[in-house]
């Protein structure tokens, strides 16, 4: 697999935001508020949330997969590449390293921070 740091760093990313949702913040959702209000557990509405974000994670990087391009309606032949830039002080690129996305989304229950494979959303 070329530059796995690269895809390392990306699926940390994307797995910060699909663990964004905690029982605090999902009252900030106005229909998860209503759900809380009429009973719903916040940790469980939480959790749905979480497990939602994930699916839409893996559902994007299947499809941005160049072996999965048709089901996109996109050109086959064509794919998609991670490109990460360090800036220098004046803003400027100073290195720039990329990486092909393919199967990028069968490694993202792997790199799960919580070391629980996404397990405990499916639970």
């Amino acid at each position: 697999m070329a530059n796995d740091s690269v895809r390392e760093r990306l699926l940390q990313v994307v797995w910060k935001e699909i663990r964004s949702a905690d029982e605090t913040n999902v009252l900030n959702v106005p229909a998860a508020r209503r759900a809380t209000e009429a009973g719903a557990s916040p940790g469980d509405l939480a959790r749905a949330m979480t497990a939602a974000s994930y699916e839409t994670a893996f559902r994007l990087l299947f499809l941005l997969s160049a072996e999965h391009a048709e089901e996109a309606n996109v050109d086959a032949r064509k794919g998609w590449t991670i490109v990460e830039t360090a800036l220098g002080d004046s803003g400027e690129p100073t290195a720039i390293t990329s990486s092909e996305l393919e199967f990028l989304h069968e490694d993202l229950l792997t790199c799960d921070p919580t070391g629980a494979d996404g397990q405990d959303l499916f639970t």
